[in-house]
This record gives structure tokens, sequence and C-alpha cells, in this order.
């Protein structure tokens, strides 16, 4: 059996609001390392590529969420995707927990989670005209595709984490690689089996083009291989020739399946923490107006709580990235 696996993350420039990391696993009939949306199209396409007989759009969550939109495109396929396997939840709280199962990495002690659970899916307005959720052909696409959902998995940094994360490995971008390579490993860790051959592919994380350090601090049962680092392309394999490991990080990883499904877990999940986290404040400052977190309008949003943060005496690390 051959798997492929996709990582990559939403959150990382804002000051407010958790860095989110996803990852998804497949499993592949074959063992050609393809692209699988030739397999699917035109039923399931990326944004550029949709046409009148696509019903899923999957793709970079850049390119599917906006604040205008709202969740729905996004939350559309990632319930249909968490529909494919049992990992369902049928709020965010259960959600959240679900897919930090494996990390641990759900803080659920912070304020903003303390209040009650908010049902998935959200509620569709009646003067939209959306299909409902699940009944996009997902299922069927990827039979006739020969691929088969394995799991997804995330890693949720919120503010106290990722600073204390960036005063252990001295600067943010570190951080972000560190953290995706462990979840990296955890998936492998979880694949069942003896897989032939295990793909892994990752968005570049910024201007970084080595990533063999830390692969092998994270894989250090085994010798991780070099096979080229560019500003196109960084690759690395180990493993023996019955069970393959390859590893790509390279820019623009949502034109790949596996990338793509990972650019929208983590989004969707950060979205969703981030309702919960203006919500929270919101009910303590009627007229508050909510906040994405980004760096010019967090300053603003920080500003705007600061008596009441002060009051409740809410910890500053426990909601401002540093970095």
């Amino acid at each position: 059996m051959t798997y492929i696996i996709g990582v990559d993350e939403a959150g990382y420039g804002p000051n407010l609001g958790p860095l989110v990391i996803a990852a998804t696993a497949w499993e592949i009939a074959d063992d050609s390392w393809t692209d699988l949306f030739a397999r699917v199209s035109p039923e399931i396409a990326r944004p550029a590529d949709r046409s009148a007989d696509t019903t899923l759009v999957v793709g970079d969550s850049k390119q599917l969420y906006t604040p205008q939109k709202g969740l729905g495109p996004l939350e559309s396929a990632v319930q249909s995707l968490l529909a494919e396997s049992s990992q369902r939840a049928s709020d965010d709280l259960e959600l959240f927990a679900m897919l930090c199962q494996e990390t641990g990495s759900f803080e659920c002690n912070l304020p903003w989670y303390q209040t009650p659970a908010r049902s998935l899916p959200h509620p569709t307005p009646s003067n939209v005209a959306d299909a409902p959720l699940h009944s996009t052909p997902l299922n069927k696409c990827l039979v006739n595709a020969g691929i088969r959902f394995h799991n997804a998995a995330t890693q949720i940094l919120e503010p106290d984490q990722f600073n204390s994360r960036c005063r252990e490995s001295g600067n943010k971008a570190t951080v972000l690689s560190e953290e995706s390579i462990a979840l990296l490993h955890r998936m492998i860790q979880q694949l069942p089996g003896r897989p032939k051959s295990i793909w892994c592919q990752c968005d570049r994380h910024g201007g970084r083009t080595r990533y063999g350090a830390l692969l092998q601090a994270q894989f250090n049962e085994t010798f991780v291989e070099v096979h080229g680092e560019s500003s196109e392309q960084s690759t690395y394999r180990w493993g023996p020739e019955n069970c393959r490991v390859e590893v790509r990080f390279s820019p623009g990883g949502e034109r790949h399946w596996e990338v793509a499904w990972a650019s929208m877990l983590a989004k969707y999940v950060r979205e969703l923490a981030m309702e919960r986290f203006n919500q929270f404040w919101k009910s303590h400052i009627d007229d508050l107006k909510p906040t994405r977190g980004y760096p010019v309008d967090a300053k603003r949003f920080r500003e705007d709580i600061e008596p009441i943060r002060e009051r409740l005496k809410i910890p500053i690390d426990h909601l401002w990235r540093e970095r």
C-alpha cells in the first residue's frame, strides 16, 4: 500500500489567535505519486479549474475563505471530508479535541473555550442557494479514483504556547518547521501495516530551503538522505527499499491535493477558534469590532479590550503573540 500525507498551516502571521498546523493522510491504490486532482476532475477541482460540472472546490484556503463569504465553502469541503471517516464532530469543541487527540495541543482552559459549544455545521441562511453539506460526490469520486481518506490531525499553538516555543527555538520560523515536522512524524507513526511507500508534501516555510537537520532530529531512528535543496523544492528520503519515505517542501504546496485539504482544515479550525475568541470579548463589550488577528488590527483590538482584560486578570501572554 502507498500513503500520501500533506501538511500546511493557518495563522502564522497574526498577533492574536492560534497558529494551526494540519495534516491529512491518504491511501492510494497504486504506487504512483501523480496529480490526484486529475483523477477526480471535473467533479472536484481547484478554484482555477472549476467548471459547470464541479460540485466541490478544493484548494488554497486563502482562495476559498474571505470574511465576506464566510465559512461556507471551507466548511462544506471539510465536513464532507470528515464524513469519509469516523472523525465527525457535532460541535466546535468536540472538533478541536478530536483533531488534537494525537498531539494533545487543545488548550481548553482558556476562557474563550469555556463558553457553550457551538453546533456544526453552521446554519445556512435560507436565502443562500448553496448545496447541502455532504451532497458532494466526494465518496464516489474517491472510490473511482482509487483514493481513500485515512485521517487528519491538527496541532494548535495558542499564543502562550507559541511564545514559549519561540523563546526556546529563537525564532518563529523554526517553530513552524519543528512543529510541522513533529506533526508529520506523528502521522507517519499512525499509519497501519507496513506501507510500500510514504510520500509527504509540505508547503515551504517562508524562505527556508534546508530541512535536513530538522527532519533528522525528529526521525532520529533512521538516516535522512538529502536529495536536493533549492528555492524550487527540497527533497529528503529514508528507509529500506520496501518501505521508502519521501518528503518534499516546495512553495505553492496547496496545488497538491493532500496539502490543499490540510490548508482548508487548518484555516477552518483557526476561524472557528477566532469566532469563539471574538464572541468572548464581545460578550463584555457590546460594540466591539471583531478582529482576524493580523498585526495592525490586532493592536487596535488589544487596546479596545485592555480594561476588560485587566479586570478579568487574563494574562496578556494568553492572547498576544510576541512574534
